[in-house]
């Protein structure tokens, strides 16, 4: 994942079936997060949590002011410090900090990402919809059962947001 702060953005690269070489492109701040007045010690570092809804699924953040940047897992941007641990409400997911290392910085980083397509949400789900659909129509002329053909491509249902 990039990060451009300046322009307001999330560059996103995921384990695509076939390698499609895209890019998904959303704003750096998707979550409306409700501060609460709990909070926590996590790695030492004093927590404020916040929660918010994002896609049909409720999270539960902690943050901390305490780290002299922004800083987050996956989309959960928009707190106003480091968050170190956030959570589904589910049990679906979640990130926890183990260790924290902060170190100068030495150099500008360079994108890999060179020739890719950067797409919108929409273009996104619907070229997954499309490579999963061609994924369950291989197996099927293979012969593979329900079971298996649904094992097989669990890691696509996530993306799979009507």
């Amino acid at each position: 994942m990039v990060i451009d702060y300046s322009k307001g953005h999330l560059l996103i690269s995921d384990d695509l079936p076939r390698r499609a070489q895209l890019l998904l492109k959303e704003p750096l701040n998707l979550f409306e997060w409700k501060p609460s007045k709990e909070t926590k010690t996590i790695l030492g570092y004093t927590c404020h949590k916040a929660t918010c809804s994002f896609r049909g699924r409720n999270y539960e953040a902690w943050f901390t002011r305490e780290i002299p940047f922004k800083a987050s897992p996956w989309k959960f941007h928009g707190l106003p410090g480091a968050i170190l641990e956030v959570h589904s409400t589910d049990g679906y997911c979640s990130w926890v900090a183990e260790s924290l290392e902060i170190r100068p910085f030495k150099k500008e980083i360079e994108l890999p990402f060179y020739g890719w397509d950067i797409v919108d949400l929409k273009k996104y789900i619907k070229v997954l919809k499309a490579r999963k659909q061609s994924r369950i129509e291989y197996h099927k002329r293979n012969g593979k059962s329900e079971e298996y053909i649904s094992k097989q491509l669990r890691t696509i249902e996530k993306f799979d947001l009507d």
